[in-house]
């Protein structure tokens, strides 16, 4: 999944759905709140929540201010659908791991992986969520309290099995959530993730810390850290896959299309590069010849712009096809450099 994770996803399905055949204005106006939603993440993921305008978000939903305002009352309530939309679906996501395991600790260990691994997947919802909506209105800020607390039930089941001196505190599974959060964000803001799977190891041994004795707590870091060291293998593995089976257009496929080549694998490296930065990039002296070539990918639905808007340049992003067929055309360069 791209960084713009799931909600342009659903973008691009709506999409393809409009170009097949007509809709219902409500399905008409649930596609608009939709790109709107992943408009507001891109905003947010990039200019931070104080750079975020109403006129900008409507920009790059390719809707007007009149259509943003139909669906939302103001610029937090469209911030609250984000976080609404992002924030339950991490806490359905944990609370369905933690509810698949027989133990507490495999249950423990089980949310906090599948949590990471999502944050991972999609860094530019991860971004949003973890140091930007900390920042938003009171209502942003209740909801965000409101779905850390219903993590708090899963930790507290530790305390019915203490094996610590003395049972803790009410209040433990409530800080240790509340720690979990701090520390993401954090790390987040300093840089240092992602991937944030790394920190699995110890931020387990954070949430079981007050239930366990040391060297249970000890056993759950070493478990976490084994289970972090294989999901990052399997990353590895994945990243780089066999040449992918997928049949280039002619558009690219003939000997002289080497510009067109050379602009696939240039978005590909840079998303949301401008028509000079291309055109830099893929040595095009004519920012002219850099538009004709990048509209005539996106006629063959391989690249979907971003209007910059007024004194702002557009943007250029690969659509999931345009990522298969760059991936096949970086396959095809590393087999012919293997080759020589």
């Amino acid at each position: 999944m791209s960084g713009q994770g799931r909600l342009t996803q659903l973008a691009d399905d709506d999409d393809a759905r409009l170009r097949h055949g007509p809709v219902t204005p409500e399905r008409a106006r649930e596609i608009q709140r939709t790109r709107i939603l992943d408009a507001m993440v891109c905003e947010v993921g990039e200019r931070g929540l104080r750079g975020v305008t109403i006129a900008k978000v409507s920009t790059r939903a390719g809707v007007s201010r009149s259509t943003f305002y139909e669906i939302f009352k103001d610029l937090d309530s469209c911030v609250l659908a984000v976080l609404r939309q992002v924030a339950s679906r991490s806490t359905a996501v944990m609370s369905k791991a933690f509810a698949a395991e027989a133990s507490w600790q495999d249950g423990v260990l089980a949310a906090l992986s599948a949590l990471l691994e999502s944050l991972d997947r999609e860094p530019l919802l991860a971004r949003v969520c973890l140091p930007e909506m900390p920042a938003g209105s009171p209502e942003v800020l209740e909801h965000r309290a409101r779905e850390l607390a219903a993590l708090n039930p899963l930790v507290d089941v530790g305390r019915k099995q203490s094996r610590t001196n003395g049972e803790p505190v009410e209040l433990t599974a409530e800080a240790s959530v509340a720690s979990v959060a701090g520390i993401l964000h954090s790390r987040l803001v300093m840089g240092e993730a992602p991937p944030f799977i790394a920190l699995l190891g110890q931020l387990v041994g954070l949430v079981v810390c007050p239930y366990l004795d040391p060297d249970d707590v000890v056993a759950e870091v070493e478990r976490g850290e084994a289970l972090a060291q294989t999901i990052a293998e399997r990353r590895a593995l994945s990243s780089s896959p066999p040449p992918i089976a997928v049949q280039l257009p002619a558009a690219l496929s003939h000997p002289g299309a080497y510009r067109a080549r050379s602009c696939m694998t240039f978005i590909a490296a840079n998303p949301g590069a401008s028509n000079k930065q291309i055109a830099a990039g893929i040595d095009v002296p004519h920012l002219g010849q850099v538009s004709e070539l990048l509209a005539r990918l996106a006629r063959g639905g391989l690249l979907r712009k971003h209007a910059g808007g007024a004194g702002r340049p557009n943007q250029w992003w690969l659509t999931p096809h345009g990522e298969q067929i760059a991936q096949a055309l970086e396959a095809r360069k590393r087999h012919i450099d293997t080759r020589s």
